[in-house]
């Protein structure tokens, strides 16, 4: 029960952010594509291990079922992570992370992706960040890496206000691929 109302709320999260135009772009019509998706995970500390394993399972079981996520290449997935702690001395802030993506989700490829998601948090690629919460961040991350993938169609989008009231100092890591 707790790990659907979690993923719930985390979808929730994006589908609101997607409504602002923050996490989701228009696309080409003539790609197929028809919407692309940033999921934005709270690495921070204040997400327990077990709530932490239970949002990448949730993302990678909402990969698999295509009534969650369509695989017929309609949908582009981005997964963000967002957390760090704050050493200045060190040159240390909380950031972004683009953890996975885009990729656009096909039923050749959903298993594969769905594998790759939990796969990060045993030992992988997407190990939890904690620390902070820079939820600013994380919604940056998402835009800027949405508005760069090959599959964004540039024009004008509804939403850009919020971006005035994001941090100014905002860190983002590009994992390498």
């Amino acid at each position: 029960m707790r790990k659907h109302y979690l993923f719930t709320a985390v979808l929730l999260l994006a589908l609101v952010l997607a409504l602002i135009g923050g996490t989701s772009a228009p696309v080409a019509a003539n790609n197929g594509l028809k919407v692309q998706l940033a999921m934005i995970l709270d690495g921070s500390s204040s997400i327990s291990d077990a709530n932490w394993t239970i949002m990448v399972n949730g993302l990678a079981d909402a990969v698999e079922d295509p009534e969650c996520i369509p695989q017929d290449g309609s949908a582009e997935l981005t997964v963000i992570q967002f957390g760090g702690y704050y050493v200045p001395l060190n040159n240390i802030y909380p950031s972004a992370q683009l953890q996975l993506g885009p990729v656009v989700i096909t039923e050749a490829n959903a298993s594969i992706v769905a594998n790759q998601i939990r796969a990060t948090y045993e030992g992988g690629t997407m190990e939890q960040m904690g620390g902070w919460t820079p939820t600013a961040c994380g919604i940056r991350l998402a835009a800027d890496t949405l508005r760069g993938s090959t599959k964004h169609q540039a024009g004008p989008q509804p939403g850009h206000g919020w971006r005035a009231q994001c941090l100014l100092r905002c860190h983002w890591l590009h994992r390498l691929r």
